[in-house]
């Protein structure tokens, strides 16, 4: 018999086994999975490779041990085939669960002696997953096929979704002012980016600085929005009853647009989360789709709370208050959007026309903790209290209030942590924090103090906390630091202006909390922001007899220094 022919055998032969929770229906879990196309992108899904039925797990036992780490919904096993795929609710409860098995495995190999974060299982409960000794599992992200994404989609969507000062108008325009929009701004000059196409009418956003420079208008916006811009402001004015008098006002929700920015983006490519810059533009953005529709999804910095918002096309979309200032705005890059269960591809191009007013001066929002110009304020506070006094109020009480939500934003070490840990010896660790160490002088090979100096307040807490590291180190003994740096890169969430900030960690209301009448609790953490060099000047201008640098870098808008205590 042919190689060929018995391998055909074989896969007719193979049985699938799947959870009571899965979907119903048969074949293979391959015909139900596919390999996404960015294999680090995270997805709800995971390809596991050495465990399930063939290695002699059940499948009930996979659904119990993965299942403490959130709500499975799928398990698809080969019986014939040492590996399974779990589909979960969400993606964080899928990377989750890997980060920690990868975690608890890493442990495993170490000996038991790395301190590493492991919630709800124990290190020793792998054995349930019949590991051999010196194999471990493999994960990957998978994704669903299309036909299976209608049953099943990661991404919950609602066109009425709770966030403060959103709008959505749906078919705000006709087909035949759609098409008469698109075809006025097909031959224009437009700029290239990245991911798109823009064109800028009014005044040009500037995307190094996220600013716009009002000394340089481009002139007013274009003729062939005049009618939709009037449309636009009739809808910005509603009539209200003014409570004091009784009688009936007239408000405006947002107001009138003075720059435009034309987007094009090709079919299946969207826009990381952002906010608009505060000190740029005035509240109100107001998008309008044209060509194809497309999910918009919204979160809240430093928050698990995340909402969905289906844009059609020729729908106009208005975001003021929270949801201008305080909420990040995304669209997904992908080709099919899931509405109330039926499956939506996004047809050729998508073009929006979003209309803002330009600011041009500081913004003054009750959301501090997003603005840009309101960051500067922690200078004033520091010169109003005792360092020690404003540390405890802004790091200690901030860090023991949000400490039961902390560790599930810190599943990954850093790669160069990672492998500078990897090069140690197996050998118990000790840790401490603060500027004052409670450990005899000379005491350890090896001293790591990783996002904690960029917490004290003046240059002399920070000096005394380096004296601390160097003292506690062994002669010949290896110091490394991370401290948060000024020059974060370009896709992180964050842009400082300022070296001294207060960076907020927003804890979403509970269900009690709702109906109490509570919001959105938001914790400001003092930070001292290092520009490039800082840290290494500190260290070799006012300890250079101590130390040498082994090693200057940056990684993940940190700055890094590794340092050698000096011999005697």
């Amino acid at each position: 018999m042919s190689s060929r022919v018995k391998k055909k055998k074989l896969k007719a032969g193979r049985t699938p086994v799947q959870s009571a929770s899965g979907a119903d229906g048969g074949g293979t879990p391959a015909q139900h999975y596919v390999r996404p196309k960015d294999p680090n992108f995270p997805t709800r899904h995971l390809f596991i490779v050495g465990c399930g039925p063939q290695t002699g797990v059940a499948v009930e036992t996979l659904q119990a041990f993965f299942g403490a780490y959130g709500r499975v919904e799928r398990v698809w096993a080969d019986e014939t085939r040492p590996f399974v795929f779990i589909s979960y609710a969400t993606k964080d409860e899928a990377m989750q669960a890997r980060t920690s098995v990868e975690a608890m495995q890493s442990d495993t190999e170490a000996g038991g002696d790395t301190h590493v974060m492991v919630p709800y299982v124990m290190c020793e409960e792998l054995s349930q997953l019949g590991l051999k000794p010196g194999r471990k599992l493999r994960f990957e992200y998978a994704e669903l096929k299309q036909s299976e994404k209608a049953q099943a989609e990661d991404v919950a969507l609602t066109q009425h979704v709770e966030v403060e000062g959103l709008y959505v108008f749906y078919d705000f325009i006709d087909e035949t002012e759609e098409q008469r929009l698109l075809a006025a701004v097909k031959d224009k000059s437009w700029n290239t980016l990245p991911r798109r196409r823009v064109q800028h009418w009014g005044y040009e956003f500037d995307y190094k600085t996220r600013n716009i420079d009002i000394t340089k208008p481009l002139g007013g916006l274009p003729d062939f929005v005049s009618e939709v811009v009037k449309r636009m402001n009739d809808a910005a004015v509603v009539e209200e009853e003014d409570e004091a008098t009784g009688t009936k006002v007239q408000r405006r929700r947002w107001p009138e647009s003075d720059q435009l920015t034309v987007n094009e983006y090709e079919e299946g490519v969207g826009i990381g989360a952002h906010i608009d810059t505060h000190s740029a533009f005035h509240d109100g953005i107001i998008s309008l789709s044209l060509g194809s529709s497309c999910v918009m999804t919204l979160s809240l910095p430093d928050s698990s709370q995340h909402k969905s918002v289906f844009l059609p096309r020729r729908s106009l979309l208005v975001m003021t208050g929270a949801a201008r200032y305080q909420w990040r705005h995304a669209i997904p890059f992908r080709r099919y959007d899931c509405v109330h269960g039926q499956l939506i591809k996004r047809e050729g191009k998508r073009v929006s026309f979003t209309f803002r007013r330009v600011r041009g001066h500081p913004c003054d929002c009750r959301f501090a903790e997003e603005c840009d110009s309101q960051q500067l304020s922690v200078t004033n506070i520091l010169g109003s209290t005792t360092a020690s006094e404003f540390e405890a109020r802004n790091v200690i009480d901030v860090y023991d209030s949000i400490a039961p939500k902390w560790h599930l934003t810190r599943l990954k070490p850093w790669p160069k942590i990672e492998a500078f840990l990897s090069t140690l010896p197996e050998r118990p660790k000790r840790w401490a924090h603060r500027h004052m160490l409670a450990a005899r002088s000379d005491a350890f090979d090896v001293v790591l103090s990783i996002a904690v100096l960029h917490h004290l307040s003046t240059k002399e807490r920070r000096l005394q906390a380096l004296s601390e590291l160097l003292r506690i180190t062994k002669p010949g003994g290896r110091v490394l630091i991370y401290v948060w740096a000024l020059e974060q890169e370009d896709d992180s969430k964050r842009k400082f202006k300022e070296q001294d900030v207060l960076v907020p960690w927003c804890i979403p209301p509970t269900k009690e909390d709702k109906q109490a009448g509570k919001g959105m609790v938001v914790h400001n953490r003092y930070c001292h922001l290092y520009m490039k060099g800082e840290l290494r000047d500190l260290c070799l201008q006012e300890l250079d007899a101590r130390c040498e640098v082994v090693e200057d870098y940056y990684e993940h808008s940190n700055w890094c220094l590794l340092l050698r205590r000096c011999e005697r």
